[in-house]
C-alpha cells in the first residue's frame, strides 16, 4: 500500500478546513498496518501528526509515520509536533515536502534526526505541493494564491450581448457547477465586482449535499459603492462574511449602510481608475487569506491577468456555440499560450486548468 498517498487523500478530503494552517494529512503504519491517521483539525486545533498518534496510542513506538508536510518546530497555537513524534517513540518518518515557513524549514526534520528517528523526505512531493499550494504560496509571499475560474462557450463567450439584469445563461451542466461549490468550499475568500451583484444577486454561498458547508469570505470589489444595500450579499443574513473593497469615492451613506449590515468595509487607493489589486491582495495576505476565488466577469478576470496576479485557471467550455456575445477574459489559444494547461471532461464540458507559465519558471515575486 501506498501510505504517503493515504495522506494525500486524507488532507484532499478535509478540504483546506485548517486554513490558514495547512490541512495535512498523516498515516501511522506498524508492522504493515495503519494503526492512526489523522487530518489537521481546524485552525487553532491540533495538528495530523499529534491526531494520528493519538489515534494510535502505544503502538506508535516503533511506528513509521507518513505526513504531506514536515511536521512543525515551534510553539504556537499547539506544541510542536516534532516533539510529539520524539516523545511517543516513532522510529521512522517519511514526508512528501518541507515546511517552507521561516518558522519550520527543516528544523522540524533536524530536530527528529538528533533524536534519532530516521527521516525520509521527498514522496509524492510535485502532488502535494499542488496539495499545499495556497499555504506555500501566502507563506513565502504573505500573499493569498489567486484562482480565476469561468464558463464560456466553445467560441468563447460567457454570456448573450443582450442579457438582461437576473436572466440566466446557463453554459455549464450540473457537474460542473458541483465542481465549483466544491472549490468555493476549499478556498478562503471569493471576489466578484459590483456588476456581477447588479445584474445577477448571486449568494456566493457554498451548496453542497451531506457536506457541513464551510463558506467562503466573500469580497465585493465595488470602487463607488454601487452594490445594492437589499442585495443577498449585504443584507440577505448569509452565513459567512462579506467585504466591500472600495475606494475613498464611495458615498459615506452607501459605506454606512453596509456596515449597519456587519459588512466590513476596506478603503484602499485607487489606480487609474480603479481598485488597486496589489494593495487589495496585501491587505488579504495580511488578513490571514491564503486563497482567493476571483469569479466575476471578464473585465476584472482580465485585470487579474494584464496585472500578473494570477497563479492558477479554471475554466469550463461547453460543447455549444453562440456566434456572438460578451466575451470571455481570454479564449481557448490565448489560454494555451499563457498557462500550462491540462484538459479533462466533466460530462458534456471540457475543464481547463492551468497554471500561469511566468510563475512556474521561477519564485512568485
Amino acid at each position: 500500500m501506498d501510505y504517503m498517498k493515504q495522506a494525500i487523500l486524507l488532507a484532499e478530503k478535509a478540504m483546506h478546513i485548517a486554513s490558514p494552517n495547512p490541512t495535512v494529512g498523516t498515516v501511522v503504519v506498524k508492522d504493515g498496518k495503519i494503526v492512526g491517521q489523522g487530518v489537521t483539525e481546524k485552525y487553532g486545533g491540533a495538528h495530523a501528526e499529534v491526531v494520528a498518534i493519538a489515534e494510535a496510542g502505544a503502538e506508535a513506538k516503533g511506528a513509521t509515520l507518513y505526513t504531506t508536510l514536515e511536521p512543525c518546530s515551534h510553539f504556537g497555537k499547539t506544541g510542536p509536533c516534532s516533539q510529539a513524534l520524539i516523545k511517543a517513540g516513532v522510529a521512522e518518518v517519511h514526508m512528501a515536502i518541507l515546511d517552507p515557513s521561516k518558522k519550520v524549514n527543516g528544523q522540524g526534520r533536524s530536530e527528529m534526526e538528533k533524536a534519532g528517528i530516521k527521516v525520509v523526505v521527498g514522496e509524492h512531493s510535485a502532488e502535494v505541493e499542488k496539495l499545499h499550494e495556497f499555504f506555500i504560496k501566502h507563506v513565502k509571499t504573505g500573499l493569498p494564491f489567486v484562482f480565476l475560474k469561468w464558463a464560456m462557450t466553445a467560441d468563447g463567450f460567457v454570456a448573450r450581448s443582450n442579457q438582461k439584469p437576473g436572466e440566466q445563461f446557463i453554459i455549464s451542466g450540473p457537474e460542473a457547477k458541483i465542481n465549483t461549490h466544491k472549490l468555493r468550499q476549499s478556498v478562503d475568500a471569493i471576489l466578484v465586482g459590483a456588476e456581477t451583484i447588479v445584474k445577477d444577486d448571486p449568494s456566493l454561498t457554498v451548496r453542497l449535499e451531506n457536506v457541513e458547508a464551510r463558506h467562503p469570505i466573500r469580497i465585493i470589489l465595488d470602487t463607488t459603492g454601487r452594490t445594492p444595500v437589499n442585495s443577498k450579499v449585504i443584507s440577505g443574513g448569509l452565513l459567512g462574511k462579506t467585504i466591500v473593497a472600495t475606494t475613498n469615492q464611495i458615498d459615506l451613506n452607501q459605506k454606512g449602510a453596509y456596515k449597519k449590515n456587519g459588512v466590513e468595509v476596506i478603503v484602499l487607493e485607487s489606480k487609474e481608475g480603479n481598485i488597486d489589486l496589489d494593495q487589495l491582495l496585501k491587505k488579504l495576505g495580511d488578513m490571514k487569506i491564503t486563497s482567493l476565488l476571483v469569479e466575476g466577469g471578464p473585465t476584472i478576470h482580465k485585470s487579474f491577468i494584464d496585472q500578473n496576479l494570477v497563479d492558477k485557471l479554471l475554466v469550463y467550455v461547453s460543447q455549444d456555440e453562440l456566434g456572438k456575445g460578451v466575451p470571455a477574459a481570454l479564449n481557448i489559444d490565448q489560454i494555451e499560450e499563457k498557462f500550462l494547461v491540462e484538459k479533462s471532461q466533466i460530462r458534456k464540458d471540457e475543464m481547463l486548468i492551468g497554471y500561469i507559465l511566468s510563475k512556474r519558471s521561477k519564485k512568485t515575486a
